[in-house]
């Protein structure tokens, strides 16, 4: 329930709520859970990337990349990985936050989670545009446009079609 509730705080950019929500989570009593620990950990590492810490987001996700990935915990992997892209995207860094997405895709992929990998490929297209690969961009972005479409995310295709009619713009 405290990491549900720290989703909606960070989602309303009440960090410091969110970081005090996660904090009460890491305390509450009962059996040792490696994976809750790690789910914690990366929720911390996304908070702190959408306020703006980028810094110590990096530092945070890095450190629960190589449990994560022993653990097969897909959905966290995809956070991570998520937290690290945006950190590299923040410093135009656009090989770094391409790798990293690409990570993310195929976590998101093994974990089933068709939102996050539309997502993923519009926020790829991004990165792939600032790269000047406007075709790559394209396809990317048709990508995610198709998968929004499947799942019926209007909000989401409709911000992917101005992307994607922005590349074609361009092209």
């Amino acid at each position: 329930i405290l990491i549900v509730w720290t989703e909606i705080c960070e989602g309303q950019a009440a960090y410091d709520e969110a970081l005090r929500l996660l904090d009460q989570a890491a305390r509450l009593p009962g059996p040792e859970d490696d994976d809750l620990a790690l789910r914690l950990a990366v929720r911390r590492a996304w908070v702190l990337a959408r306020s703006g810490a980028n810094d110590a987001a990096r530092v945070a996700a890095a450190a629960c990349l190589a449990e994560l990935e022993a653990r097969e915990c897909w959905a966290d992997l995809v956070l991570a990985n998520k937290v690290l892209f945006h950190g590299a995207m923040s410093q135009s860094r656009w090989s770094d936050a391409r790798t990293f997405l690409a990570r993310a895709i195929v976590c998101a992929e093994r974990a089933g989670d068709l939102r996050e990998i539309g997502r993923l490929r519009n926020n790829m297209g991004i990165v792939l545009t600032q790269e000047g690969d406007l075709r790559a961009a394209a396809r990317e972005c048709e990508r995610a446009a198709e998968i929004m479409r499947d799942i019926g995310d209007q909000l989401t295709l409709a911000s992917v079609e101005v992307n994607i009619g922005v590349i074609h713009y361009k092209i």
